[in-house]
């Protein structure tokens, strides 16, 4: 049923596209000119409308009444209108389809999980198609874009090891102090938590889709640049509430809403602050609108969080004291609307990840 619905609300979108096309730009370029009978003629005319109704493929694309209603369409113009689409989505279109572009296409720009073609669609869509795949930026989604997107996400130099993600909690399978219910229980962890929550702390159950796409574009703009500077490994993915670190210090970004990375330079692990600080503003800021204060409250506390971007902790943090992300990248979804960090945006297996190609989603449209 919802199938059918998505649809018809695309045909009607089409039908409102052919209105445009064919009808009005007739009333823009001069409908006073044109030397039509009015409704009333027409219904006392029957010789007037037999002729109209044999008009041939050189008739005008839309005959027009003066109030700028059109009362014949040429068949001709519908087909040459179809023929001449070439785009699958623009700005302004719905889609479940829309979504999971948002989602692949998540670090070039920056976007959420939204499954409607908004602006930052659309310039996500052109700075993919400038510096992917090379070509005129259109900000519109063809089966060209569709099939660069399957080879940008498919692409083995674009990869990493999914087990890396998953928590490194030290205690599983052993009765554990568990400090948000109180209480000793069995930590039963297999790598994404247990979905326990309290007040202030949730165990989504997985790791949130968007970061392992901006991951993967992260890696293809260090191989566009040439970059000395390369990913190394996931250092901390998922952190359950038995997590060491989380038992410490009670931070709850990597309970499926931040990634931790370690690089190298030059093929040794670099663990300066200046090179991390290099990758979060020439690459996080730059390419995937991260923000970025240009007149901190401190020192060098040029990153942070916005509401619905891609968030990164600075060194030295901006609104606290704590030293911060030195010898590594922090960066996470943490202020992504509630809408945007449902169930379903987060994976506990890297199949999930892409259960179908975009070409195969494309064919139920």
């Amino acid at each position: 049923m919802h199938e059918l619905e998505v649809k018809v609300e695309m045909w009607e979108k089409e039908k409102e596209k052919i209105k445009k096309c064919l009808w009005w730009k007739d009333v823009v370029n001069g409908l006073a000119n044109q030397n039509q009978p009015t409704a009333e003629d027409n219904a006392g005319n029957e010789s007037g409308a037999n002729t109209q109704t044999a008009q041939t493929d050189t008739s005008p694309p839309a005959t027009l009444n003066q109030d700028g209603k059109a009362w014949y369409i040429h068949p001709i113009s519908i087909i040459n209108y179809f023929s001449a689409k070439t785009y699958l989505f623009e700005k302004g279109d719905k889609h479940e389809i829309i979504r999971e572009i948002n989602i692949r296409l998540a670090g070039f720009g920056g976007n959420v999980p939204t499954d409607e073609f908004t602006e930052r669609t659309e310039n996500m869509i052109k700075q993919f198609q400038r510096d992917y795949m090379k070509v005129e930026e259109t900000g519109t989604v063809d089966m060209k874009v569709i099939k660069a997107i399957d080879e940008f996400t498919t692409k083995l130099e674009y990869s990493f090891k999914f087990d890396e993600i998953k928590c490194q909690c030290k205690t599983k399978g052993i009765k554990t102090s568990d400090v948000i219910l109180k209480k000793n229980v069995l930590n039963t962890c297999q790598g994404f938590g247990d979905e326990v929550s309290s007040r202030n702390s949730f165990e989504h159950p997985g790791i949130h889709r968007t970061l392992l796409f901006v991951l993967k574009a992260l890696l293809f703009y260090f191989e566009k640049n040439n970059s000395e500077i390369r990913f190394l490994k996931i250092e901390s993915g998922y952190r359950c509430r038995f997590h060491d670190v989380y038992m410490k210090y009670r931070t709850t970004n990597h309970m499926g809403d931040a990634l931790d990375l370690h690089f190298t330079k030059n093929g040794v692990r670099t663990k300066l602050t200046t090179d991390m600080d290099f990758i979060r503003k020439n690459y996080f800021c730059d390419y995937m609108n991260s923000p970025y204060d240009p007149d901190p409250p401190k020192t060098n506390a040029h990153f942070g969080w916005e509401l619905n971007k891609i968030g990164l902790e600075g060194a030295p943090m901006k609104h606290s004291n704590g030293a911060g992300a030195t010898t590594w990248v922090h960066f996470d979804v943490r202020e992504f609307a509630n809408e945007f960090k449902l169930d379903r945006f987060y994976i506990t297996d890297e199949s999930d990840l892409m259960k179908s190609s975009l070409i195969e989603l494309c064919k139920t449209i």
